[in-house]
């Protein structure tokens, strides 16, 4: 594990373990926004603007689940995923709607820890 993943990962054992019940909900909150934004971070950066190739790329189950870090089984359990579809009998999914989806993802976690915090 690279050094910083490793002491975050100890530092935040350490405090897992003393943070009151109550506390609970809004660290939740905080990390579930942490979590998207760490993951946003792994798309390209196109700083506004989406390649016209790029947004209309399909990806396979599997390219897909490793972009959004699930495993292609919930992807395959997922019927009424906005960004899903079958060509050719095969599932693909649009990269462009996991883009949207992430993007919307992050505001919602961001007003659930506003909502939390105030």
């Amino acid at each position: 594990m690279p050094v910083v993943a490793q002491t975050f990962a100890e530092q935040l054992a350490a405090t897992v373990k003393e943070i009151p019940t109550e506390e609970i909900p809004v660290l939740m909150a905080t990390l579930s926004v942490a979590q998207t934004a760490l993951c946003a971070r792994l798309l390209p950066a196109t700083n506004g603007q989406t390649r016209a190739a790029d947004a209309d790329a399909l990806l396979t189950i599997d390219q897909a689940a490793a972009r959004l870090g699930m495993k292609p089984g919930f992807l395959y359990r997922m019927k009424r995923c906005p960004f899903r579809l079958k060509v050719g009998g095969r599932l693909r999914f649009r990269s462009d709607g996991i883009d949207r989806w992430i993007e919307n993802r992050q505001k919602q976690d961001a007003r659930c820890a506003a909502d939390y915090t105030s």
